[in-house]
């Protein structure tokens, strides 16, 4: 017999599982985050923290994380662009933060920052912002 006594093992294990009404199912792969999509205007949509904090800037536009600007209300929101060089906010892109227009504002009409840690979506795919480093 081809396979051997490997073969029948795992034959054997197959009716018994079969026959004690155990259901057996594969685990689902892994998957990444959705990436953020493209829509009009340049704008990139992604999923973010419902009540996530949008940052002010500095004179350099890069984030100052003590300078609350306002908070994003919605669970899907749109953002420009990114930049990889603002302060330390942990996760798969330690250094990551997002321009946007908040729902709420305090002093620069909601314009700011958003930590990468607060997007659940996948944001290599958002342009550049081009503040250099």
């Amino acid at each position: 017999m081809r396979g051997g006594w490997k073969t029948r093992i795992g034959a054997v294990a197959v009716a018994v599982v079969a026959a004690s009404g155990i259901a057996v199912t594969a685990a689902a792969p892994a998957s990444a985050a959705s990436a953020c999509t493209k829509g009009a205007n340049n704008r990139w949509w992604c999923y973010n923290t419902y009540g996530a904090e949008v940052v002010g800037y500095d004179s350099n536009y890069m984030p100052t994380p003590s300078a609350h600007e306002g908070n994003m209300y919605s669970t899907h929101s749109w953002f420009l662009c990114r930049i990889d060089s603002g302060p330390y906010v942990g996760g798969p892109h330690p250094h990551r933060w997002l321009w946007t227009q908040g729902d709420t504002s305090t002093k620069h009409d909601g314009w700011g920052w958003v930590r990468d840690t607060a997007i659940s979506s996948e944001t290599n795919s958002l342009p550049d912002c081009g503040l250099g480093s």
